[in-house]
């Protein structure tokens, strides 16, 4: 009888925590709640996982991933978040936090967009904590962010990690449409001693837009829809300031001025009085374009060649970060596989992008040198490898003497 009864509490204790783990999906949930938390479209095994197994701790439940094949080198569980049946948008704010209940490897999660590797908004190799908390903005021109779970962040090694107590929530910051219109002309085409013309143009992605046209401060009441206007009854030899605004759909807007001064009694004047000389430097406010009439968003936009001594580029966030300990160093194996992937080195853009857009030079400049430094610390890398090397053979030369 009491043989019986041990057996029947054993088989009981089992039961219970078969029911226990009955009761956790084999996927992992939101554990956020609320109109702001986020839903999943998908959730899948990727890169060769064996098995994602749901486990329970405490009455929470978790998801323990598997990889069992060392032919398998960046095993994962994929869980794919669709932007737009969020409704999120560019400019939102995401709001995450998992956690790391065992592991047989190395954890690493990473908050990719549009599944794509080296693009990941946030990631953790949980090496400090077994907690990730992270806030990061939503970009724009992506339709996902994927969340990926390896088993193992060792390449090409077995492993399993449970991980659990996924957290993620928006904050609703970001507005669809966040480019402003760009104001592509905005002249005077005519003066008299008592009257000034203006004429303006301006473009905007979204189509739409309206203006409005102030002068010494004063709002001067214009159609929304004018691209022109004749301001009468001033003063001769006597300068104003006009203001355009240009604004979007999206209440994104832009403005220019510029100062044009009348003419002596009885004369006319054509082309633009906008520049002001005061001690030998001629001044003007607002943008100029050099062989274009289209400088877009610079301040100044050259169709030709540039000759000078010197260029200073003033920038911020120097690439000394690199030799932080907490920069995370990619793998040369990533790296090999970001460039066979898309043909050049991570973030470093690419000669379309390039040819398209241009170059910056004190973004350039930035990225060249995060490269240079990266590379100094591979090379550091190599040569303890080397070191530890030569001591091996060292050793295995006394031994065979």
């Amino acid at each position: 009888m009491e043989k019986f009864t041990k057996v029947f509490v054993f088989i009981s204790f089992l039961f219970g925590i078969q029911t226990i783990n009955a009761q956790c999906p084999n996927l992992l949930e939101n554990q956020a709640t609320g109109p702001n938390s986020i839903s999943f479209l998908s959730q899948s095994l990727s890169a060769g996982a064996d098995s994602a197994i749901a486990v329970s701790d405490a009455g929470e439940c978790g998801l323990t991933i598997v990889n069992n094949d060392a032919n398998q080198p960046w095993a994962k569980y994929l869980i794919t978040i669709d932007l737009t049946q969020n409704g999120l948008l560019a400019g939102d704010e995401l709001i995450t936090s998992i956690e790391v209940q065992n592991s047989n490897g190395q954890p690493r999660i990473e908050y990719n967009q549009n599944n794509t590797p080296n693009t990941a908004l946030a990631f953790s190799s949980f090496s400090s904590s077994n907690i990730f908390n992270s806030t990061f903005i939503i970009p724009s021109d992506i339709n996902t962010i994927d969340i990926w779970l390896f088993s193992n962040y060792t390449q090409n090694t077995p492993g399993s990690v449970t991980y659990k107590n996924l957290n993620i929530s928006k904050v609703a910051t970001g507005g669809g449409d966040t480019s402003s219109p760009v104001i592509t002309s905005f002249t005077s085409t005519t003066q008299t001693s008592n009257s000034i013309d203006l004429s303006w143009s301006a473009t905007d992605d979204q189509g739409s837009i309206s203006y409005s046209l102030s002068q010494n401060g004063q709002n001067l009441g214009i159609s929304t829809t004018a691209t022109s206007y004749q301001s009468t009854g001033l003063t001769a030899e006597t300068s104003y300031s006009f203001t355009l605004s240009v604004t979007d759909t999206s209440s994104n807007t832009t403005t220019n001025s510029i100062n044009v001064t009348t003419s002596s009694t009885g004369t006319t004047s054509t082309g633009s009085s906008i520049w002001t000389e005061n001690n030998s430097i001629a001044s003007y406010v607002g943008k100029v374009g050099i062989g274009t009439s289209s400088p877009g968003n610079y301040e100044l936009a050259v169709n030709g060649n540039i000759r000078a001594k010197e260029v200073k580029v003033e920038t911020a966030n120097w690439p000394d970060y690199v030799f932080d300990n907490t920069y995370v160093l990619p793998s040369l194996e990533e790296v090999q596989q970001h460039i066979a992937q898309k043909g050049h080195l991570p973030n470093i853009p690419s000669a379309k992008e390039i040819e398209s857009n241009g170059l910056e030079l004190g973004e350039m400049n930035r990225l060249l040198l995060e490269k240079i430094e990266e590379i100094m610390l591979y090379t550091i890398q190599q040569q303890k490898e080397i070191e530890e090397l030569k001591l091996k053979i060292q050793n295995n030369q006394q031994n065979e003497e």
